[in-house]
């Protein structure tokens, strides 16, 4: 198990980074009342109150959300089904392609991605994935038609790449994808069919 270092002041860390919320709706404006007030109770002497303010992600055009794991990661990022919602843009000959990104976003929307090393079985209808990572041991067990298997790491930077790769091949038109992970996070790749995939 990886034991976080201590905080500044000496004390531990939490071993864990969630809040349990007591109701039944999530609203931006009452979790961001909720943790104001949690804040504002463990703030330091030299401030007096914490206020946070929550507002959606803008997103216009294709946008999907994806669950996975990295063991590799340092963080909680490492634990083997965690999410996140992503917007897609697919360009070929300079010109985004909002039909290509509504169909792969669509079919991207909800699905689990693994790399292909941490595959342990599979049958017909499921597989099931395991890694050990400094948390401890994870594995999962999902329905093949979820799951989209990568040749590496899911990191985001690989996701664009795998994603330029078979948007390109299927379309035999080289192509440039700009894959997001949550705000102001993410990754450009480029693929042009026949030819090796290079990164902007």
């Amino acid at each position: 198990m990886c034991v976080p270092p201590p905080l500044p002041d000496g004390s531990a860390r939490p071993k864990e980074a969630f809040s349990l919320l007591p109701w039944q709706a999530i609203e931006p404006d009452t979790v961001a009342e909720h943790l104001s007030q949690q804040l504002t109770e463990q703030r330091p002497k030299n401030v007096h109150q914490v206020t946070l303010t929550l507002s959606d992600e803008a997103i216009e055009g294709a946008a999907y959300g994806y669950t996975h794991g990295l063991k590799r990661h340092l963080g909680n990022c490492q634990r083997i089904a965690h999410g996140h919602r992503s917007r897609l843009h697919i360009f070929q000959q300079g010109v985004r392609q909002p039909k290509l990104e509504q169909q792969w976003a669509a079919w991207l929307d909800n699905r689990y991605l693994l790399e292909e090393a941490d595959i342990i079985s599979r049958d017909n209808d499921f597989l099931t994935c395991g890694y050990r990572a400094a948390q401890g041991d994870f594995s999962i067990t999902l329905p093949q038609s979820l799951c989209a298997v990568l040749p590496g790491p899911t990191t985001v930077e690989n996701i664009a790449a795998w994603l330029a790769k078979e948007v390109a091949t299927q379309n035999g038109v080289t192509t440039r994808i700009q894959a997001f992970e949550g705000i102001n996070k993410g990754a450009i790749a480029m693929f042009t069919p026949s030819a090796t995939p290079s990164r902007l």
